[in-house]
């Protein structure tokens, strides 16, 4: 037997990573101690890769090209910087595998996930926006790997014979009220309040709801009830 469907909001922020219309919020795991270590290496390679650059430049070697690219100690530092990729990355598809299973239990009649532009959701470098700000957007984008958390709910889910869709990218999930439908911009609000029946609701519970909605009907009809 099968339940109801669920939808499933993903975001770039750490505490809003993951929202479904069951009432799950999932956040990002904690990686600061990874992070720190990547930041560690990855400076000390660009040290030693800039001071090797001086040394083979003034090499008396004929043919450059039997110089090999990394030394000894980069390639140990190298090493380092690699395993800390990995440990981040392990606890952030570990955190993904976790929360897939516990849905694939729950036997949803099917999944609803939004076909995301994540490439659309960066901040290009010509924008008029500080620099800071643009970085610290476009690594949680980066962070969320919201492409990886998609196949792999999707992969699970196929393969127990459970549906994925996937609504439309112009499906507006977060400015339709999940009550009645009236659609309106709600801007950087995190509480989605509705004019014409009330609802007041945080807004990523909102886009949740109403992408298990696209289970039931068209996602082309909210043109009709706006």
């Amino acid at each position: 037997d099968y339940s109801e469907p669920i939808g499933i909001d993903l975001g770039c922020k750490k505490n809003n990573w993951i929202v479904d219309s069951n009432g799950n919020r999932i956040s990002r795991p904690d990686y600061s101690k990874e992070d720190k270590r990547i930041a560690k290496y990855q400076r000390k390679l660009a040290i030693k890769r800039r001071v090797n650059k001086e040394k083979r430049a003034n090499s008396t070697v004929a043919n450059k090209l039997e110089e090999p690219n990394y030394t000894k100690n980069e390639e140990k530092i190298l090493k380092k910087l690699n395993k800390a990729y990995k440990r981040k990355f392990n606890k952030i598809e570990t955190r993904i595998h976790e929360y897939a299973c516990s849905i694939i239990q729950e036997k949803p009649s099917a999944i609803v996930l939004e076909d995301l532009d994540v490439k659309g959701m960066l901040i290009p470098k010509s924008d008029d926006i500080s620099c800071k700000h643009r970085e610290r957007h476009n690594r949680n984008i980066y962070d969320s790997v919201l492409y990886k958390v998609r196949s792999i709910i999707e992969i699970k889910a196929n393969s127990n014979g459970i549906p994925v869709l996937f609504a439309d990218r112009e499906y507006p999930s977060s400015q339709l009220c999940s009550c009645c439908g009236h659609r309106q911009k709600i801007g950087t609000s995190r509480v989605y309040k509705c004019p014409v029946c009330g609802n007041e609701i945080d807004r990523d519970d909102n886009a949740a709801l109403n992408l298990k909605n696209v289970a039931y009907y068209d996602f082309n009809q909210y043109e009709m009830i706006v």
